[in-house]
């Protein structure tokens, strides 16, 4: 390291002045570095008493700063590893984590001081955390003495009648439950494939689905995956991705309505998009037509699906309908999104118009049904598949290869 480099490296006055990292209760960079600092100064006390600085700009003969920590120790490691994430420092190419991730990443507080402190927290008293954790009391005190020490904040107030969280106490419990929670959750994943291994594929389906999807996927998946069983369970249309994970851990891909986003657990991937039209029998004289403009269909009776089933879309379509001119239904009759059959069956009959997909009229399969395309209305209804990127591992993977691609 060169005179220069040492020379700022060892400034009081930068160190200090290291900004506070984020989503941390306490930046732990000036406190460790002052820390370390006040060690090596109280170590070098001579007999007078006098207490010499450690931090210097002045080099020694050597070159190196007359404060720097001796070499091969600890405290030398630690230093150098903070000028090898000190933006501008010629050590800094060295590494691409900044010195407060890798304080964070070394720290030594661990999930068996989180859960000591979360029951403390919980409990408001050492002894009753004691007894939940069936160990002594001394040793949970030890324990918050330790998080608090190298934290550099006060977590409890403690007094001889009470125990109360301070505001970063308050912060710190809610942070430590998320830990807590987030490993259960990397436990249950493991337990998963321990019991059910790789050879099971479960999938969530919505009941309002282009009709060939589902069939089509499963029957290109058992071909493809070999011995890996697949399973389909139904579920709730009105519930977000997340949520159905969360009620049902053996899921391991979903198929839903709506466009769904991406992020660091779950991955998704658009999987149909088809125009909305509807559905009128043959006989109607709007049949005669490629098309059909939305306000010639109002006053029209109409079957569809239950708002309650799945809000997003109907609340969507609707408004789509409306902004293209169509004025409501003479006489509304809702049904079950999965209820394809049942509503088409009152077209069939005469009895109503349906705002369907050319796929699922084509499913139905009855000649006395067919489908217009609504002039004017660019509402497309869009299919997506979502998935636990921790569950999708191994041969169970090759599924993603499997899932359609929309057309445009």
């Amino acid at each position: 390291m060169s005179t220069a480099a040492a020379s700022s490296a060892c400034s009081a006055t930068e160190v200090a002045a290291q900004p506070v990292g984020r989503g941390c209760v306490r930046c732990l960079v000036g406190h460790t570095a002052r820390r370390f600092g006040r060690r090596r100064e109280r170590r070098r006390v001579g007999r007078t008493g006098r207490r010499r600085p450690v931090f210097r700009e002045s080099t020694g003969p050597s070159g190196r700063c007359r404060g720097f920590p001796s070499r091969g120790g600890r405290r030398e490691k630690l230093w150098l590893s903070y000028l090898e994430c000190t933006p501008g420092h010629p050590e800094a190419s060295k590494t691409s984590m900044t010195w407060h991730e890798k304080l964070c990443l070394s720290s030594l507080v661990d999930l068996r001081q989180l859960r000591c402190f979360v029951a403390v927290a919980e409990e408001l008293h050492f002894g009753h955390a004691a007894q939940r954790l069936h160990i002594a009391q001394p040793a949970v005190s030890q324990t918050i003495s330790q998080i608090e020490h190298e934290l550099g904040v006060v977590l409890l107030e403690r007094s001889n009648r009470r125990v109360a969280l301070t505001p970063a106490g308050t912060l710190f419990l809610e942070e430590s439950r998320a830990v807590l929670a987030r490993m259960e959750q990397a436990v249950q994943s493991m337990s998963h494939f321990r019991d059910v291994g790789l050879g099971h594929l479960t999938i969530g389906v919505v009941a309002a689905l282009p009709p060939l999807l589902l069939p089509r996927l499963v029957s290109r998946a058992r071909a493809a995956l070999g011995d890996i069983a697949i399973s389909v369970r139904p579920l709730p249309g009105d519930t977000d991705v997340a949520t159905m994970f969360e009620a049902d851990p053996m899921l391991d891909l979903v198929l839903v309505r709506g466009v769904v986003v991406s992020g660091r657990w779950i991955g998704s991937r658009v999987v149909s998009r088809e125009p909305l039209g509807v559905a009128v029998h043959h006989a109607h004289p709007l049949a005669r037509g490629e098309a059909v403009r939305p306000e010639q269909l109002t006053g029209e009776n109409l079957a569809t699906f239950a708002r309650a089933a799945d809000p997003q879309t109907y609340d969507a379509m609707f408004a789509a309908l409306a902004d293209a001119g169509y004025g409501g239904a003479g006489e509304l009759q809702e049904a079950h999104p999965g209820a394809v059959d049942a509503s088409l069956r009152l077209v069939a009959a005469g009895d109503a118009v349906s705002f369907k997909l050319a796929s699922e009229v084509r499913a139905f399969g009855n000649p006395d049904v067919v489908w217009r395309a609504l002039d004017g209305v660019g509402f497309e209804v869009v299919t997506s598949a979502a998935w636990l990127r921790s569950r999708i591992v191994g041969p169970k993977a090759a599924v993603l290869a499997l899932l359609p691609r929309p057309r445009h």
